[in-house]
């Protein structure tokens, strides 16, 4: 629950809605993982993958959106660096 709630400052600090995502997923899982009486290996291993597969996600998406950015500067403008 600790960790979903820093993602939920990240929104706030950064402006990303997808901090939002993560945060109640985190918090979901830590629900579920405390109903069950999950072990600490699991609940690690929840926390870990969603971080894992959010990070890869933000990661693409900035990879996208940063080829598109270099796309749209003129090669007249690039030839000096």
């Amino acid at each position: 629950m600790i960790i979903g709630g820093r993602y939920l400052t990240f929104t706030t600090l950064y402006g990303l809605k997808v901090y939002w995502l993560m945060g109640a997923l985190l918090g979901a899982a830590a629900f579920v993982l405390f109903a069950l009486q999950a072990g600490a290996f699991y609940s690690a291993l929840a926390g870990a993958s969603v971080e894992i597969i959010a990070g890869t996600v933000l990661y693409v998406q900035f990879r996208k959106q940063r080829g598109k950015n270099e796309a749209a500067i003129p090669a007249s403008h690039t030839s000096g660096l």
